[in-house]
């Protein structure tokens, strides 16, 4: 009888345990008495403890608070769970531990609901169990216990951290001591955000996450120094314990590591992973690497099966995955090119990148729609510059500090002395960096595709099985592009997309034959670009890679702030403005960002019709002379005719313009579909617009939960007395409209 065998176990439980994973993510999670119960409430007086260390950014103050008790009007209730608590002012001073009281409703997380974006909701209550936002009312917050923050390891752990904080600020530039932090302390926030960038755009962004990349790196050092010690021993050779005996050291020094770099997610997943092979190392097994590959992942997913689907994870062991495989399975003329170590070296760790990027950069472009190639080059230097000198000076003068603290000062300098040689050499070829740079999308079905058919080059099968499944992924992308082809170029509609970009403007239109357009870009009070993390992805999603015209109504920052980076990346030609100046930052970099794309600027008013394809554009505002003093009321109002079907874009506009709007073209006015003007501000959308646009349809751009309590009711009210459906980015999500011969068809993202 022949006894059935599995060649790869750990591979066939790791395969079980992504099911398993698979299955509870889509199962929705079940709470009693759960912080989640009370979103969207009343105010309540929230007692709670500090759970992490506050973050502050000016003028801000995060806290991420597990909640205890809620009280509102005598009503008392005992619940769990977390949530984040905003202040504005600096509390940084708090401590994880103490138990605070305040009063403010609970908010939900909300998305920006264009088809395909990020589930933000879903990240922070899935992934960061994290249920609701809080805003401290009057920034009053009440302390009533510090007694829980003062545990002896706690009070140690904090102690180490700031020695190391201060060694590395005080012996190192302010480059080096930001890379220090966040490589040693997993601390990015004092890392310059223009040091940041650069590590993205050359490809080396890996470098400033502590994963399986640092901790194997610490690992491999270790090893390999105490094996070279342990082998000067003639008796630990004869008995062949020197590698067994050079493990113990290097774990120690790796956990040292873990327990300093702050014990994140992703350096929990990487110590595990790490450790597995340093036991088969120890017990001298001999090992299938793929085997302990999935045994790692295995342990790691029965920790916590959320990991999953964090991106993190899914990179790392990809990566490795097939840098194993591919040195495997590669013809050894392909590996071994020459005996001088040195250029052998050299040529190992560009073969080593191209596996990695190979591996990793189709899963960049799924998540975040942007990879760099010219890892190929960077991680050659950057790897050894990190595992061999930055990273190993770096920890041993966080063991000397507090014995030897003159040999940690020349220790560090070292490492910093490493860390400003690596800046400098990214900064360099920084200036490079967009000829490797790619912007776009793979979808679900292209990833398959693609893994499939990297794995059929590395894995041995049947040659007629292989032949078979080749032949199937090259298929799947040749269906594909066709489809996405026809979508794009092909089409004889008219498409419009109201995109929901919170409390702003942005549509796409999309002409028929594939030429497209951007009226206004979005944007928001913050730091976050619209335009890089909303619009753009959008756009490539659906495979536009670039725009012919920018339309700029007005130049606030809630119709701007998007449009700066498509001007960057989209290939534009023209921009449409209205003539308007406006001395903020903003508004010059937009200048700026003009004039070195070489973009044409089209200035618009009143009367001007321009006809691209079978659509035109007729313009009724702002006028040519006598232009108002407010810039809401100088917006571009135009009408997009295409098919006997009519949409009005009315930008910000206000009663002013829209009386004298009224008085000039009240009659041509009249449009089947009307973009509300000013996101249904009361000062806007008057009785007299309504008359004589009479839209049948009409589109509100605003997020749900806005500070301005838009749109307004009464101007629903006003709407809905005119017999029009209102439309509404906050709760339907993104609006698809289509014009075509048959008439308009709408279409929302939610509540379709």
């Amino acid at each position: 009888m022949r006894t059935l065998t599995i060649k790869y176990p750990a591979a066939s439980l790791f395969l079980l345990m992504i099911i398993v994973a698979i299955f509870q993510y889509q199962l929705p999670s079940k709470h009693h008495n759960h912080i989640s119960q009370y979103i969207n409430a009343n105010y309540w007086e929230i007692t709670g403890d500090i759970a992490e260390p506050p973050t502050y950014k000016a003028p801000k103050t995060r806290l991420i608070i597990s909640v205890i008790r809620l009280k509102n009007k005598g009503n008392e209730h005992a619940v769990s769970g977390k949530i984040r608590l905003s202040v504005w002012k600096d509390v940084s001073h708090y401590r994880p531990g103490w138990r605070i009281r305040f009063v403010s409703k609970i908010y939900p997380f909300t998305n920006f609901n264009n088809p395909g974006g990020f589930n933000y909701k879903k990240y922070m209550t899935f992934h960061q169990q994290i249920f609701g936002n809080a805003y401290s009312k009057n920034n009053q917050i009440e302390i009533l216990n510090k007694e829980l923050s003062e545990s002896t390891p706690q009070r140690l752990y904090q102690h180490v951290q700031k020695t190391v904080s201060q060694m590395f600020a005080n012996g190192t530039s302010e480059q080096a001591s930001g890379l220090l932090h966040a490589i040693v302390l997993g601390n990015r926030d004092y890392l310059p955000n223009d040091i940041k960038a650069a590590f993205v755009s050359t490809g080396v962004s890996h470098l400033l996450a502590i994963s399986g990349l640092h901790m194997g790196m610490i690992a491999m050092t270790a090893f390999l120094l105490f094996r070279w010690l342990f082998r000067r021993s003639e008796k630990l050779c004869l008995y062949g314990w020197s590698d067994m005996c050079a493990v113990i050291p290097s774990f120690i020094m790796m956990m040292a590591y873990f327990m300093i770099s702050g014990m994140s997610p992703s350096a929990q997943r990487a110590f595990i992973m790490i450790s597995i092979f340093l036991c088969a190392q120890f017990f001298s097994k001999e090992q299938v690497a793929i085997n302990t590959l999935c045994l790692a992942g295995s342990l790691i997913l029965l920790w916590d099966l959320r990991t999953l689907t964090e991106i993190s994870f899914q990179m790392s062991f990809c990566a490795v995955f097939f840098i194993i495989i591919g040195f495997q399975r590669l013809p050894d003329h392909w590996i071994q090119i020459s005996t001088y170590k040195p250029v052998q070296y050299f040529w190992q760790m560009l073969v080593c990148s191209t596996l990695a990027i190979m591996a990793t950069s189709p899963l960049a472009l799924h998540y975040f729609y942007h990879t760099s190639f010219m890892g190929l080059i960077t991680n050659v230097f950057s790897i050894p510059l990190i595992g061999f000198i930055v990273l190993p000076f770096a920890l041993l003068s966080v063991f000397f500090v507090f014995i030897w603290k003159p040999l940690a000062i020349q220790m560090i300098a070292i490492s910093g002395y490493a860390c400003d040689t690596l800046i400098m050499l990214i900064n360099k070829m920084n200036g490079y960096a967009s000829i490797f740079e790619y912007y776009g999308y793979i979808s679900n079905l292209e990833l398959f595709a693609w893994y499939g058919m990297m794995s059929l080059c590395f894995i041995r099968l049947g040659s007629k099985i292989k032949y078979v499944l080749m032949s199937l992924m090259i298929l799947i992308f040749v269906l594909d592009g066709a489809y996405w082809t026809y979508e794009r170029y092909f089409h004889n509609d008219l498409r419009i997309t109201v995109l929901d970009v919170g409390l702003g403007n942005s549509a796409l239109v999309d002409l028929p034959g594939g030429e497209c357009m951007m009226v206004d870009g979005g944007g928001l009070s913050s730091s976050f670009d619209i335009g890089q993390y909303v619009v753009a992805p959008y756009l490539w999603r659906n495979k536009i890679r670039s725009l012919k015209t920018l339309i700029l109504t007005h130049p606030d920052q809630d119709h701007l702030q998007g449009l700066i980076f498509l001007a960057r990346h989209f290939h534009v030609k023209t921009a449409w403005v209205n003539g308007d100046d406006k001395p903020t930052f903003l508004f010059n970099t937009w200048q700026t960002t003009l004039d070195e794309q070489n973009i044409k600027r089209i200035q618009i008013s009143a009367n001007d019709q321009i006809k691209v394809g079978n659509a035109t554009f007729v313009f009724f505002n702002p006028p040519k002379y006598n232009t108002f003093e407010d810039t809401n009321n100088n917006s571009l109002v135009f009408q997009l005719q295409y098919q006997q079907n009519t949409v009005l874009f009315t930008g910000d506009i206000e009663r002013d313009a829209e009386s004298l709007l009224c008085k000039t073209y009240c009659h041509a006015l009249q449009s089947d579909v009307l973009m509300c003007p000013h996101h249904g501000s009361r000062t806007s959308s008057s009785q007299e617009f309504i008359h004589c646009v009479r839209p049948k349809d009409v589109m509100v751009s605003a997020s749900q939960y806005n500070r301005h309590h838009l749109p307004n009711p009464v101007i629903l009210e006003r709407y809905a007395k005119a017999n029009c459906r209102v439309y509404y980015t906050g709760r339907d999500g993104a609006i698809h409209i289509v014009l075509s011969k048959k008439g308009i068809h709408i279409q929302t993202t939610l509540n379709n």
